[in-house]
């Protein structure tokens, strides 16, 4: 099974409408399928994603088998495709796994999407093999066993860093951030484990932990201080979690079992994962947004989200990218950049969030260009004892 998705489909929507974007899958779906081999089946899964059903492989040379496929139906991509007198070039990610004994469907599908993902990490125009293709490393297989007994036998934790009013300094909210404790008392930044986590299919677990371990403390402080100052806690969301048919009811039921109030949690969403796919993602998050939660798009000014899109999505926070953040005392460029994204955002009633805070020069600035709140090192770093 491959499973391909063309890489920045949606820019080609925004430049040349849903028409032409439509009328480029079903070129791409054509040139597809003339570089298969007799036999082979292809369907569009939906969006911008497609899938190969390849048959007939040689037990003894799968991978190279596999391998050839992959190339060949990246190289179909390669000539550009004319829309509105433009020449546009298409590129995809492409994910390969091979079925064994007793495997399903489902299994087959799942294990060439959480390849095409690793590809797409890559930088996209790529392929990747599952790793039950290409036999895992006898550390990574050590690496895995490690990460799922964490998730089972509860060796993750939180914590959690402060975001605070820029006008008042106080601090109203932080991010809940995810930590691995490992046998030998080393604390893991997610950075260190979560491609792990995907790669494996681990990550649904690992953010169902997360989302219910953040609803248990936000619920405890809740009930702490009943009348301090409204307290939002922010938790991340990955792409794979959002898109899990069962997302939204499990929000619910780690609201429900923790008793938190849903109007102190806030889900912070990359920019890219609220794009892709905009009408399911938009039914989705107006899912959410009836829970009672806040909704944050993470990683702000990255160059994904146009305003008509803001303009439909259902979202309170934005949070500015802390690569703008960190030039925007010196470099006049960032400035600007930072100036437009929070009248951008203030203009459409959204609360505006600076990340990577780190010296007072950036503080003041940020606070001049009306910068609600900020999140930094500056302000506080992450800490497991945190003010929750």
């Amino acid at each position: 099974m491959l499973f391909i998705d063309i890489d920045r489909f949606k820019d080609v929507n925004d430049k040349y409408g849903h028409a032409a974007g439509d009328r480029l899958l079903v070129e791409v779906g054509s040139r597809l399928q003339a570089a298969l081999r007799p036999g082979d089946t292809i369907a569009r899964l939906g969006g911008d994603e497609f899938a190969v059903l390849c048959m007939d492989l040689h037990t003894a040379a799968r991978e190279e088998e596999i391998t050839a496929i992959a190339q060949r139906l990246l190289d179909a991509l390669d000539a550009p495709i004319h829309l509105r007198g433009d020449e546009v070039l298409v590129r995809a990610s492409l994910g390969a796994a091979y079925g064994q004994a007793r495997d399903t469907a489902e299994r087959l599908l799942h294990d060439s999407d959480v390849a095409m993902y690793v590809a797409k990490r890559a930088g996209g125009h790529a392929y990747s093999l599952s790793s039950r293709v290409t036999a895992p490393s006898p550390t990574l297989m050590k690496r895995q066993a490690a990460l799922n007994a964490a998730v089972q036998y509860g060796d993750l934790r939180l914590a959690h860093q402060p975001i605070v009013d820029l006008a008042t300094g106080e601090r109203v909210s932080a991010e809940a951030l995810l930590r691995w404790r490992r046998s030998d008392g080393e604390l893991l930044p997610p950075a260190s484990f979560l491609p792990l986590a995907e790669d494996t299919g681990l990550i649904t677990r690992v953010g169902e932990w997360v989302l219910r371990h953040g609803c248990r403390h936000l619920a405890e402080l809740q009930e702490r201080q009943p009348a301090t100052p409204y307290f939002q806690l922010a938790v991340n969301v990955s792409p794979r979690e959002l898109r899990q048919p069962a997302f939204v009811t499990m929000t619910r039921g780690a609201l429900t079992a923790s008793g938190a109030d849903p109007h102190g949690l806030a889900l912070e969403i990359t920019e890219g994962t609220l794009i892709d796919d905009i009408e399911n993602t938009l039914a989705i998050l107006e899912e959410l947004k009836e829970l009672g939660v806040r909704l944050a798009i993470d990683d702000f000014g990255t160059g994904y989200a146009s305003l008509s899109y803001l303009q439909r999505l259902p979202v309170d926070i934005v949070k500015i990218d802390q690569r703008f953040v960190a030039g925007v005392a010196s470099d006049s460029r960032d400035t600007a950049i930072v100036r437009h994204l929070v009248e951008l955002a203030h203009d459409l009633g959204l609360t505006v969030v600076a990340e990577g805070i780190e010296n007072d020069r950036q503080y003041e600035q940020l606070h001049k260009l009306g910068c609600d709140l900020g999140q930094g090192y500056l302000l506080g770093a992450p800490e497991l004892t945190s003010m929750l």
